[in-house]
């Protein structure tokens, strides 16, 4: 098929798939663009697509002059420098509304920010997977989480000198916490899974106290050594950096 004025060549959007590596360069979004239908020996599947950041047409999404010269002026809108690479779902919203919400500012950031964390986890010799993670809106609450441990001392105090009344309303303050950030989590489910485990320890912990207070001090215990693990989690999978007073809890408890 003969290439449009301002199509990408074959090579130019190579360069900018394996750049990405296959992932998705909005922020928000990063999934993977490529994989296997699930039968075997049939070729992959690849819903990635290099896009546009300037519109090859003049009434496009971020059209604008680039050059007087219409020859200069198509050779740098079918220019690497003018690719992003997204998956489908991404390339249609951001070319809505001629690109509005989306200008040529922040694609540009998109793509420069995702090639260096393309290029440090290729450097890295660990899993991608919790970097990946960490780098979407809803990972972004993860690390919000676990800084939350920071602001509840009952989670790593002394227990001779914790008191049971102040125990208790901080555990319902914290658990309201937990609860907020679960409802803002939109994508990942395994992470809405973990916020809406450690509420439900909290919950566990306040319907026991008001049954009997006798065992207040065994059941915190308990309450710490469950959060400990799900926190735990989102620095291991999340790829989360605890703060001191969630380094503590995890090292006491897991």
């Amino acid at each position: 098929m003969a290439l449009k004025k301002g199509d990408f060549k074959k090579t130019t959007r190579d360069n900018v798939m394996f750049r990405a590596g296959l992932i998705c360069s909005n922020p928000s979004c990063m999934v993977l663009t490529v994989g296997p239908v699930g039968v075997a020996e049939a070729p992959a599947i690849k819903i990635g697509e290099a896009a546009h950041i300037v519109a090859r047409s003049d009434d496009g999404a971020r059209s604008r002059s680039l050059d007087p010269d219409r020859k200069v002026h198509f050779q740098k809108l079918s220019s690497e420098a003018n690719a992003i690479w997204l998956c489908s779902s991404c390339h249609k919203l951001i070319d809505k509304n001629k690109g509005a919400d989306f200008p040529e500012q922040m694609l540009q950031g998109w793509k420069a920010e995702h090639e260096k964390l393309i290029k440090n986890l290729y450097k890295s010799s660990t899993s991608p997977v919790p970097h990946l993670r960490r780098k979407t809106d809803d990972g972004k609450v993860a690390q919000v989480a676990l800084e939350i441990v920071e602001e509840h001392g009952m989670l790593i105090g002394d227990l001779a000198l914790e008191d049971e009344r102040h125990v208790l309303e901080s555990i319902k303050e914290f658990r309201r916490k937990m609860q907020k950030l679960s409802k803002e989590i939109e994508a990942d489910k395994e992470l809405k899974k973990v916020c809406r485990e450690i509420a439900s320890y909290a919950r566990d912990f306040m319907n026991f106290n008001s049954r009997s207070r006798k065992f207040w001090e065994e059941e915190l215990k308990v309450f710490r050594r469950r959060c400990g693990l799900q926190f735990n989690r989102l620095v291991k999978d999340w790829n989360c950096k605890p703060g001191p007073a969630c380094q503590k809890l995890i090292l006491d408890y897991t």
